[in-house]
């Protein structure tokens, strides 16, 4: 009761860390980190370059287990010399501390990380390793990615060293990958043959390679091992636990008898060689020069290098060649060996740790440099939680740090410690509460899933149970939804297949003609085709009226194809029906059935078609047409064609008298040329000239009383009639008057014109005679005194 005497509330928290992960440590040069149940990491020892995550660097040792910051839900650790890794829960990677060669790998190196920051090139990560100054990751996938100091070719990238990888590279020349360990300057890969795998610093053959060499930068395949199911990498040395038998085996340097062979030396063991007296081996871890198992249930057992302690066997100093049982280690659950100190997670104080401890790695709260050659417990607790409901999960808010549980206290967090039924893991009850403490109310359907009856009629009846809002219903499996032929009350009305579902549908029935149309009908849960009509006489309808799979046989006419409907059809396409199907006639008179102008009866047209259907064509339509062979015009009435319309080269006329000739044709221009022109028969007519008698030949012709009609000049005429004398050449029109020889020279009707008396009586005297009888007749008057 309260005081108010009230019952007192039921708190339903949420839990602060509902991601439950198994308890982990890892071992650095001079730090160690150590994972919760609850997914916190938690660091101690060296500090001076951030290693610790806590967001600065401490000149001093840190003895006391710090918190990291900063960090989600982590499942994993690893730590290198200077720095750490994280693995989140949800696949990523997270790294602080020194980063002088990119080992945090964040894509820059130099300087130091303090607080955890996610490497950002990498996901879906299953397991993370770290020593030295470079670090491993491997994927979900199987693929490994390296970063860091590569100096000795541990990155894997294949080929010469490089100083600093500060970005994630995938290792190459690897199969499948399911587990990977790192070692000072060397890695180890276990493929999921089972097959190892390895590359890097080889000086003392560590990585398996059957000699001792500089480095190895391709992965090579260990030889000489069975089936191998865990791996570890320390300083100079491997170490394997086979699959079959637990045993372990080693090889590398033995200079401490780390390899665990019987006897140190300084020669490297370069073979794999199985370690005396181990078997059934579960869990494997390799120091600085020391190694260190967990047997059977949790028994350890450690070999090598003993000089801090590091065996925890009770004995300061010296090696031990073979294993050694750790003094009262026989529960732990997983175990870390650093440089020069161990750690191990056991049931109750979780972390024991023993060996070197001048860094306060061992966090115990304190530093020494004497060697503590027993495990001790840090400083590291267990948080219990009062279980006041005694349902194995206790109150959150009510907790104390201890070793081992108090009475009534236990080491998981309940949501809900008022109610023993709830719990994380607890069965979900219908009830509208969140049993299993995983954050959701009645999932999975609690009391749901079986058959039950809903007191409605059909389909409707049968339901299913359900939990809805906290309490189990039965909900129905079907709801009402419209008849359907399945013998089934769909509509939950309490009759079957009522309204004939599915039916009066048009089907068909298999048979031939009008009997194969039916009708669906549901009957009993199915639909029949129920035939609509029997056989009967034959008629024509376009249907097989008896079944037959004729239709109306012996009851149509034929038909013939109109296709221009012209009303005249095509005798070579003709159809049966019983009456005249469109497009067609009963006649098959059509002599072309593509033009609707042309069928019997049709008027005849000059088109060079036989229009009227008689087998003729153009019957009384053409017209005659003459050659016209020079284009003038004009036809040649002896060469004719009959033709619709004028073909080349021909005319409608008659009129040339030349139709060789285009300037030769009827109202041609008459030309003085021989020949008749303008057809008219006559030739040369209106066009020839004149010409005149030119009997001696001066050019000049005598009277118009002798002419003569030509185009041309005819020899011994003139075109002129001048000549006053046509019997002497020197006397015409253009000849230059004679004194005194009584002629008209120039014919200009006088005689000796213009000339003197002297002249004239001389020319008297000397030629009286001869011009007398020249002249003549009668003598014109002389024209001088």
């Amino acid at each position: 009761m309260s005081d108010n005497g009230s019952e007192p509330t039921t708190t339903r928290q949420k839990l602060s860390a509902p991601v439950k992960v198994d308890r982990t440590v890892a071992a650095g040069a001079y730090h160690s980190l150590f994972v919760q149940k609850n997914g916190e990491v938690w660091g101690w020892g060296q500090n001076l370059s951030g290693q610790l995550g806590t967001g600065s660097t401490n000149s001093t040792p840190v003895t006391s287990p710090t918190k990291t910051i900063g960090l989600v839900s982590i499942k994993a650790v690893a730590a290198g010399q200077t720095h750490s890794l994280a693995l989140d829960t949800s696949g990523q990677v997270w790294a602080w501390g020194k980063n002088d060669f990119g080992q945090v790998g964040h894509g820059t190196a130099g300087g130091t990380v303090l607080l955890p920051t996610r490497v950002a090139a990498l996901s879906g990560i299953q397991a993370i390793a770290a020593n030295g100054n470079f670090s491993l990751a491997l994927g979900q996938d199987g693929r490994v990615w390296a970063w860091g100091q590569n100096a000795s070719g541990q990155v894997g990238k294949g080929t010469a060293p490089t100083s600093a990888e500060p970005t994630p590279r995938e290792v190459n020349s690897l199969p499948t990958i399911r587990a990977i360990a790192a070692g000072h300057n060397h890695a180890l890969a276990l493929d999921a043959d089972g097959k190892v795998w390895g590359w890097g610093k080889n000086d003392f053959g560590q990585v398996g390679t059957g000699s001792a060499t500089s480095s190895v930068l391709v992965p090579t395949l260990v030889a000489n091992l069975p089936r191998v199911k865990a791996i570890a990498a320390g300083s100079g040395h491997s170490l394997v636990i086979d699959e079959q038998f637990g045993n372990v085996w080693a090889w590398g340097q033995n200079s401490s008898g780390q390899v665990g062979s019987g006897t140190p030396g300084a020669t490297p063991v370069l073979t794999p060689t199985p370690v005396n007296g181990l078997f059934a081996a579960t869990r494997v871890s390799a120091g600085h020069s020391f190694s260190m198992i967990i047997m059977g249930n949790g028994l350890v057992k450690t070999w090598g290098l003993n000089a801090s302690g590091q065996l925890g066997h009770g004995v300061a100093g010296g090696n031990s060649v073979v294993p050694v049982d750790v003094v009262g280690m026989t529960d732990a659950t997983a175990i870390a060996a650093g440089y020069h100190h161990a750690l191990t997670v056991r049931p109750d104080c979780p972390v024991w740790t023993w060996g070197n401890n001048g860094q306060g790695q061992l966090g115990t709260g304190t530093t020494t440099t004497a060697a503590t050659t027993a495990p001790v417990a840090s400083l590291v607790l267990n948080t219990f939680y009062f279980d006041g409901d005694m349902d194995g999960f206790g109150d959150e808010y009510i907790a104390l740090e201890s070793c081992t549980a108090p009475d009534g206290y236990v080491e998981d967090v309940d949501c809900d410690d008022f109610t023993s039924t709830t719990f994380p893991g607890a069965p979900e009850q219908c009830n509208g509460m969140d049993d299993s403490c995983d954050g959701v109310a009645d999932e999975g359907n609690p009391g749901g899933g079986t058959t039950c009856a809903t007191g409605l009629l059909g389909v409707c009846a049968t339901g299913t149970t359900a939990c809805t809002s906290g309490s189990v219903v039965c909900a129905q499996n079907q709801s009402a939804s419209n008849e359907q032929c399945d013998n089934l009350d769909n509509d939950c009305d309490g009759a079957v297949d009522d309204g004939n579902p599915g039916g009066l549908q048009a089907c068909a029935t298999g048979d031939q003609g009008v009997c194969g149309e039916g009708v669906t009908y549901c009957t009993h849960g199915v639909i029949d085709c129920v035939q609509k009509q029997g056989p009967s006489a034959e008629v024509c309808d376009g249907a097989d009226n008896d079944c037959d799979t004729l239709t109306d046989e012996g009851m149509t006419s034929t038909w013939y194809r109109d296709a221009d409907g012209d009303g005249h059809g095509n005798g070579s396409v003709s159809t049966q029906a019983c009456t005249r199907p469109s497009g067609y006639v009963a006649n098959t008179s059509d002599c072309n059935d593509a033009n609707a102008g042309i069928y019997p009866g049709a008027l005849e047209t000059c088109d060079s078609v036989d229009n009227d259907c008689n087998g003729s064509v153009d019957e009384g339509e053409m017209l005659t047409w003459y050659r016209d062979a020079d284009g003038d015009g004009y036809g040649n009435a002896s060469l004719s064609t009959q033709a619709c319309t004028p073909p080349s080269g021909y005319v409608a006329n008659t009129s040339d008298c030349h139709d060789n000739n285009a300037s030769i044709r009827p109202n041609a221009s008459e030309v003085c040329d021989g020949m008749d022109n303008n057809c008219n028969g006559t030739v040369d007519e209106g066009v020839m000239k004149t010409w005149y008698l030119d009997a001696d030949g001066d050019g000049y012709g005598a009277t118009n009383y002798y002419t003569a009609q030509s185009c041309a000049q005819p020899a011994g005429y003139a075109a002129n009639f001048a000549d006053c004398n046509d019997t002497i050449g020197a006397v015409n029109p253009g000849t230059a008057e004679q004194c005194g020889d009584f002629v008209d020279n120039n014919c200009s009707g006088l005689i000796d014109e213009n000339c003197s008396e002297e002249t004239c009586f001389s020319r008297e005297t000397a030629d009286f005679e001869r011009q007398v009888s020249m002249l003549p007749w009668p003598w014109p008057p002389l024209p001088c005194p």
